[in-house]
């Protein structure tokens, strides 16, 4: 939210701007974290405003039935989450009675972890729509790229299903 000093251009919202908690942006925010899967990554409720923000949407969020939003906070914090003593059980635990899920990894790890899950969920993607393109399982194409990708130790099979995937795109939208 805040942007960074060494970047002036990113800074999205200044220290008077959030300190009404007022605007567009604020209404975004408001919407996304009483509607949306929201996740706080590196952030601890310490910023007064940004909290009266988060617990005023939590209060009203509560009235609301057939609300299913989840939150969560993505921090660092040793241990495990289960024993009620560790810090990654205490970070548990706070955010729980915030209604939040804690997920105790670093923001590297959050994000290298999601990028990973994204890529798998796209080539899965991938495949399924290039199977159905060419009237194949899913099983079959597996075969097909790793038979066509065997012979190369240059070519492995995710490269040939996305130059697949992209030379069938315009074919099908030509149908």
């Amino acid at each position: 939210m805040h942007g960074s000093v060494h970047h002036p251009q990113s800074i999205a919202v200044g220290e008077e701007a959030q300190a009404t908690l007022e605007g567009p942006i604020f209404d975004l925010l408001r919407g996304a974290l009483a509607t949306e899967v929201f996740v706080l990554v590196g952030y601890s409720l310490t910023d007064t405003n940004l909290r009266t923000l988060f617990f005023d949407v939590q209060r009203i969020a509560k009235t609301r039935s057939g609300l299913n939003k989840r939150t969560f906070s993505i921090s660092p914090a040793d241990g495990d989450p289960g024993a009620t003593e560790s810090p990654a059980g205490i970070a548990r635990s706070i955010w729980q009675q915030r209604d939040v899920e804690h997920i105790a990894v670093t923001a590297s790890q959050f994000f290298t972890s999601l990028l990973e899950t994204v890529d798998n969920f796209q080539l899965v993607q991938m495949k399924q729509e290039v199977a159905t393109a060419l009237g194949k399982s899913v099983e079959t194409l597996e075969q097909l790229l790793a038979s066509a990708a065997s012979p190369f130790k240059v070519i492995n099979t995710e490269d040939l299903l996305i130059y697949l995937y992209y030379s069938l795109s315009p074919l099908e939208k030509k149908q």
